[in-house]
């Protein structure tokens, strides 16, 4: 087996962009005692990974509603755009090697920090607030988790369920778990399952403690929720001011039990075993706050609030982790807008395609009560549609939206959730219930007519995921582990889907990436 190189950086340099968070840089460099010298520490470590996560060439823009999104094909390819060769997945071109180079180097930059905090914990375990020591080791877990799990759902192969005799001993990613120098050697996707499913179980039963008494920071559904949590972290909060707060969770998020456990539902769906199955269904529908039964959180947002002053067009209510990206319209620019400078670059559906996603003006008309439809997209002046799902203007007007609905990527959300229940039905044989879910998508989203006819479920299902999560990043890793070898009428196999290993890995790192013949 080849052995794989992963330089880690070095402590100092590795907050160079949280320097609010940490107050370090080149002049007044913090050594690891000092970092961890408090609980607090530990709380300002961990914040910086989600604020490196924010960035522009991660979950920013490139990992979410640009790069992959491009890669699924879903904007018009206009000639001459800056975005030719995500289109036609050439990934030798430096467009396409720079945002593999940064997904490959910044995923795993995040995954030494997880690492070092995890370590550093592990050493003052007996001078932290247990609290602390709980709560920290279980984000940082599912952390560590959810960054590797999106380097094999970007490097390595997909149709798992159907391939997994071909694929579980050949070997893919690393999976790191410590820092330091030492050769870091890649994993076989068997072992990378293993650590995926270790890592996440462990973070939900720290993340949601005894009794559930850590996990309803976000949800909670009792009556004195709110004074018993404030009571419960006041202990630990150290020198942090509101670190375990409803607000810290809900508006600038961070991972909780229930974003644990719906990471590994998506590495359950992706691996494809029965028991894996199990476990989701048990999941979303024993353990995800259903429509009605909480007076704090509404299971699907509430459709008045796409209309009025203020448009919340990423259904916060439903969002299980969102991303909070300070300054997000500077970040997106005039990309979704038709009238910008440079046109050619322009992230926008063609009308055909647009009609074609929401079956719009095509034959039954499911699209014209789709509040998506009506309220995500407006139509440009030419034959095509600007996204607004993102776009944190209220029309053409100069001033933005408050911070309910602003300065947010979702990362999970409810639908999601009830698509993979649907789906597992399905491929079990009881349409009942898998077109009871997925009619209740569609009604939450204002289609009156029911699917009810089995035969074109798995077509069905397709519509709706792109109806939902289109300018979210979800789409090209959904294709991918279906398979799916026409998309929007461009061949797609693994020659399209997985993403080769960056140069410098391959050539001075001695590592080998498993490559099928087609």
């Amino acid at each position: 087996m080849k052995k794989l190189y992963i330089l880690p950086v070095l402590f100092g340099m590795m907050f160079c962009s949280c320097e609010d968070y940490l107050n370090v840089g080149s002049e007044t460099e913090l050594t690891q005692e000092q970092i961890y010298s408090t609980d607090e520490g530990f709380h300002k470590t961990l914040t910086s990974i989600y604020v490196g996560m924010s960035s522009s060439s991660l979950y920013g823009a490139e990992l979410t509603w640009k790069g992959l999104d491009i890669l699924a094909h879903h904007y018009e390819n206009i000639s001459g755009n800056d975005y030719l060769y995500f289109h036609t997945h050439d990934y030798g071109k430096p467009s396409t090697k720079e945002f593999i180079n940064d997904a490959w180097y910044g995923l795993y930059n995040l995954i030494y920090r997880c690492n070092d905090i995890l370590e550093n914990l592990e050493k003052k375990k007996d001078e932290v607030h247990p609290l602390n020591y709980q709560m920290v080791r279980g984000e940082a877990l599912a952390l560590r988790a959810h960054l590797h799990f999106d380097l094999l759902r970007i490097f390595g192969h997909g149709n798992y369920r159907n391939r997994s005799a071909e694929l579980a001993n050949k070997y893919t990613i690393p999976y790191v778990t410590k820092t330091g120098k030492e050769i870091t050697l890649q994993a076989t996707y068997a072992e990378v399952f293993k650590h995926l499913k270790a890592d996440l179980n462990e973070a939900a039963k720290l993340l949601w403690g005894e009794n559930g008494e850590n996990c309803n920071i976000t949800y909670n559904n009792t009556e004195n929720a709110s004074e018993n949590l404030e009571k419960h972290f006041a202990e630990a909060e150290g020198e942090t001011e509101e670190f375990y707060t409803y607000t810290n969770y809900h508006y600038k998020p961070r991972i909780n039990y229930f974003a644990a456990k719906a990471i590994l539902s998506r590495v359950h769906m992706w691996e494809g075993t029965e028991e894996g199955y199990d476990e989701v269904l048990n999941f979303v529908i024993n353990e995800w706050i259903p429509a009605g039964e909480d007076d704090s959180y509404d299971a699907w947002d509430p459709t008045t609030r796409l209309s009025g002053t203020f448009h919340n067009r990423i259904f916060t209510n439903e969002n299980i982790w969102q991303l909070w990206v300070t300054g997000l319209n500077d970040v997106i620019g005039n990309a979704f807008q038709y009238g910008n400078n440079n046109l050619y670059n322009s992230l926008r559906l063609t009308q055909t395609m647009f009609q074609e996603i929401f079956e719009y003006n095509t034959g039954s008309n499911v699209g014209l009560g789709d509040f998506r439809a009506n309220n995500l997209y407006t139509k440009g002046s030419g034959t095509f549609y600007q996204i607004l799902k993102l776009d944190q203007y209220e029309g053409t007007n100069n001033f933005v939206i408050p911070g309910s609905y602003g300065n947010r990527i979702p990362l999970i959300s409810t639908a999601e959730l009830y698509y993979y229940v649907a789906e597992i039905y399905a491929e079990r044989g009881d349409y009942v219930n898998a077109l009871t879910y997925l009619n209740s998508i569609r009604t939450v989203r204002g289609i009156s007519a029911n699917i009810l006819d089995p035969a074109i479920f798995k077509e069905e299902l397709l519509k709706e995921w792109r109806k939902e999560y289109i300018a979210l990043g979800h789409l090209f890793f959904l294709y991918k582990r279906w398979g799916l070898e026409d998309v929007f009428g461009v061949n797609m196999k693994d020659a399209q889907y997985v993403l080769p290993f960056p140069e410098e890995e391959t050539l001075t790192g001695n590592r080998e990436q498993y490559i099928t013949e087609e």
